[in-house]
């Protein structure tokens, strides 16, 4: 498990709360805030964890973040870029998953508001012949699909990102994260991912934080 919890202090809270596992800058510095960071949005400049893309992965990563303007695409996650890799991202208010040759690109059917703060969790197991992917937005039901395809993941050596790390797009716009949490080797079950939700929720309450 990596966790990470973004605040006042700034690059002390890049580096996990569990075994120390660190959070890379890949190019320019995040803005820190009180009990959070903004990140640019823009391709390159995303927090790199250590944790690699494969074609067979198994992991889950969660998010709390906000966005200020909800317009234009947002890669809130992962290694996507312009053909491999794959991302939870966001087109306008629209929650999008696409996972290259496993999973194309589908609407959750789930809507976000500029300005408030959600929890967002995507578990994938890519480890047999189908591929299997929950997602979670806030309180609304989890997002479960499949698909037979071959995952086509990032090139070797590229890093699960917090943020845009790798996909090229003049319309990605700035991103707020208040904490980020990956599980590596572990695709969460439905109930699993209700239940951190509600861990998160009622951790970011307690730094003043209202999580959907």
């Amino acid at each position: 498990m990596r966790h990470w919890v973004f605040d006042q202090h700034g690059a002390s809270g890049l580096i996990g709360r569990v075994a120390s596992h660190p959070l890379t800058l890949q190019g320019a510095a995040p803005v820190y805030q009180q009990n959070y960071l903004t990140l640019p949005g823009l391709q390159g400049d995303a927090l790199l964890s250590d944790t690699e893309d494969t074609s067979d992965i198994k992991d889950t990563l969660c998010l709390v973040f906000r966005k200020a303007a909800v317009a234009g695409i947002s890669i809130l996650g992962g290694t996507i870029d312009a053909v491999s890799g794959g991302a939870p991202f966001l087109s306008a208010t629209q929650m999008f998953q696409t996972y290259r040759g496993a999973l194309p690109s589908e609407p959750t059917g789930t809507v976000i508001e500029a300005n408030q703060w959600y929890f967002l969790a995507v578990a994938r197991d890519f480890s047999g012949p189908t591929k299997h992917l929950r997602l979670l937005l806030g309180g609304q039901p989890v997002v479960e699909v499949s698909g037979t395809g071959n995952y086509v993941p990032a090139p070797s050596g590229r890093k699960i990102a917090i943020g845009n790390g790798y996909y090229d797009s003049a319309a990605n716009s700035p991103t707020d994260y208040a904490e980020a949490i990956l599980f590596k080797d572990h695709a969460m079950s439905a109930m699993e991912l209700g239940a951190l939700h509600a861990f998160s929720k009622a951790r970011m309450a307690n730094k003043g934080i209202n999580v959907t």
